[in-house]
């Protein structure tokens, strides 16, 4: 899986941890006390594997209990702690989140799936704290994503603007060609925007 950025290698008590910074994601929702409000949440993939799967079977694995388990999350950054809350919140994109040797989810509700978390918030916590530039860049990709949208959808119309006059011009031609050769009477029947 492709990532906007080159992910950073991290080492675990498990195995490794590939991290790579996201397109910020805008989380919109509506406060009483100030309206509706989009908060722009940094986002950060991870993985046990470069190639960012969730696949035991690669050779870059974490390794608990001597079973090999698999790693791929999608983070976001949204610091809680002052509502006793957390810092880091995942998604699992599909066929991610924590894997087991038999390719199944590892339950939530168990002992290794807490392991497995814990290490990789500690890895969170040290990549935070050694690229301290990380959420800007993560808004940055996500206002660059939007720029390059809109600029597709700017070139999108403009070329379908070029086809519309053409066409109109096309129209126009026949139009004026058959015109010219109306009997005068009849061509005094057209009724102009200027005779309303």
């Amino acid at each position: 899986m492709k990532t906007p950025t080159t992910p950073l290698k991290f080492t675990t008590l498990y195995g490794p941890l590939y991290i790579a910074v996201l397109a910020a994601n805008a989380h919109s929702y509506h406060d009483t006390e100030r309206g509706n409000v989009t908060d722009l949440r940094p986002s950060l993939r991870v993985a046990s594997s470069s190639a960012f799967e969730a696949e035991p079977a690669r050779a870059d694995h974490w390794t608990i209990r001597r079973r090999p388990y698999g790693v791929h999350w999608e983070i976001f950054h949204e610091d809680r702690t002052a509502l006793g809350g957390d810092r880091w919140h995942r998604t699992a994109p599909y066929r991610g989140g924590f894997r087991a040797d038999h390719g199944g989810p590892v339950e939530t509700q168990t002992k290794t799936f807490d392991l497995m978390w814990e290490e990789t918030v500690r890895a969170l916590d040290t990549f935070d704290a050694q690229n301290e530039g990380w959420r800007d860049l993560s808004v940055h990709l996500l206002h660059q994503q939007r720029a390059d949208a809109a600029f597709v959808k700017e070139h999108n119309a403009y070329r379908e603007a070029e086809k519309y006059l053409a066409e109109g011009q096309a129209h126009e031609k026949e139009s004026n060609a058959v015109y010219a050769t109306l009997p005068e009477a009849i061509a005094q029947l057209i009724i102009t925007s200027e005779d309303d």
